[in-house]
């Protein structure tokens, strides 16, 4: 799943975090465990600075340094200091973070915005992805396709793009929010150049990097 990009500086709501948690939670067990959250703060320095912070801690300028030992040792240092966040906010003491024991972190620093209305268009989004998580049985039509609408005419740029990408992931490609997924991507690539000719196969844009690196 495609990243939302980073604001070190801003506060978000709960839907770019439930974005956050599913691309951490890789085995889509609706928990992030040790082993993933390491992995994945490992693997994606800006996003492991930007806990950091979150948290109050301090990440080191020598990560980026081209001297191997002080980048190593820099990046050692950090990846203790992650583990240190989790097992902090693993209040239950079960080796794994639920959903909202991930939100709390940013509650108690101030980095949270509380939506104030169910009605809110993210709050459905929100709701509608938790459920996604908890279903075992699958995804179905009705619910892909709330999410497909609800995406389209709330959510732009990067952050839609992820939203796509985690309900492409959920169904099958034949379905019909995967039809209209890549139809709407096709009617975004014509309105920002009128001349491109784009097939509908089952991947109608290029496969984009990461937000994290």
């Amino acid at each position: 799943m495609q990243l939302p990009p980073v604001e070190p500086n801003a506060r978000w709501d709960k839907l770019t975090i439930r974005q956050w948690f599913d691309a951490i939670d890789k085995d889509h067990s609706d928990y992030v465990s040790k082993q993933e959250w390491l992995r994945f703060l490992q693997d994606k320095h800006q996003f492991r600075e930007l806990i950091l912070k979150v948290a109050g801690q301090q990440s080191f300028k020598e990560r980026i340094s081209t001297a191997g030992f002080l980048r190593g040792r820099a990046v050692a240092t950090e990846l203790k200091q992650v583990i240190r966040i989790f097992k902090d906010i693993d209040f239950d003491k079960d080796n794994k973070l639920d959903f909202e024991e991930f939100v709390e972190l940013f509650r108690r620093t101030g980095h949270l915005i509380e939506l104030k209305s169910e009605a809110n268009p993210r709050h459905k989004i929100l709701c509608l992805l938790g459920g996604i998580s908890q279903d075992t049985k699958g995804v179905s039509n009705s619910m892909a396709g709330q999410l497909v609408d609800l995406t389209k005419n709330n959510l732009t740029g990067e952050r839609r793009y992820a939203l796509e990408e985690h309900i492409l992931l959920q169904v099958p490609p034949e379905s019909e929010a995967a039809q209209s997924i890549r139809s709407l991507r096709v009617q975004r690539a014509m309105l920002v150049n009128p001349a491109t000719k784009v097939t509908m196969g089952t991947s109608c844009v290029p496969n984009r990097s990461a937000t994290f690196s």
